[in-house]
C-alpha cells in the first residue's frame, strides 16, 4: 500500500487496521497526530516519523521512498 498523503495514512488506520491494533496506545497517538496535522497544527513529517516508528515496533516491513525534485 502506497501512503503519499495524510489522508492515505488516515484510511490505513481507519479502514485497514484491525480494531485490536487501533486500541493500542501508539496507534491512538498516531491518530491524534493525524487530526492535529489535518488542522495545520503539526507537520506531516511528524506523522511520517511516528508511523515509521510504530511500524518498526510492530515489525511490519515497509519502504520509505524519497521525493525527487523534477
Amino acid at each position: 500500500m502506497k501512503l503519499a498523503t495524510l489522508d492515505d495514512v488516515r484510511r490505513l488506520v481507519a479502514r485497514h487496521l484491525p480494531a485490536e491494533y487501533r486500541s493500542k496506545f501508539a496507534w491512538q497517538k498516531l491518530a491524534a497526530l493525524l487530526r492535529r496535522a489535518a488542522q495545520g497544527k503539526d507537520e506531516a513529517a511528524e506523522v511520517s516519523t511516528a508511523l515509521q516508528i510504530i511500524l518498526k515496533i510492530e515489525r511490519v516491513p515497509f519502504q520509505v521512498q524519497s521525493e525527487r525534485a523534477t
